[in-house]
């Protein structure tokens, strides 16, 4: 609510005082909020403390759909960020399989390397068969 500005001389008008003091009083209530808000993250360069609102969360999606893998097979996948991070973010994957075979269902994936721009790593196949999967990935850090 715009408040309206007192006039030169004019007599001290508690009314619009309470206004004013009431709006404040609204406001500090909405900042504080996000103020109080801070996630701690571990970086490459020790711990940070960050307001949410300034964390950046990234997930996506690398599918690995109709591979013929043999037991203790490799398969590597690389996710490049859609916006780089100030610092290399923490991240996990985890494979999830979309069919029943047992390919699929005896696998576990390993992070390799993790930059400001992407995250690479491989899924390992315990049992030979044909696979349909994919790795979910989350990023959390510091945006640029």
């Amino acid at each position: 609510m715009k408040l309206p500005v007192p006039q030169r001389g004019q007599p001290f008008d508690v009314s619009l005082v309470y206004k004013i003091i009431e709006s404040i009083n609204s406001l500090w209530d909405r900042i504080a909020i996000n103020v109080s808000a801070y996630a701690i993250l571990w970086t490459s360069q020790g711990k940070k403390n960050i307001r949410n609102s300034e964390v950046k969360i990234v997930t996506g999606q690398y599918k690995l759909t109709n591979s013929t893998v043999k037991a203790n097979d490799y398969q590597s996948f690389s996710y490049t960020f859609d916006i780089p991070f100030k610092l290399p973010p923490v991240v996990t994957v985890s494979p999830i399989s979309t069919d029943s075979s047992d390919a699929s269902k005896n696998t576990y994936a390993v992070i390799t390397a993790v930059d400001t721009a992407k995250v690479e790593g491989f899924v390992k196949f315990e049992l030979a068969g044909t696979s349909n999967m994919s790795v979910n990935i989350i990023a959390i850090g510091v945006p640029v």
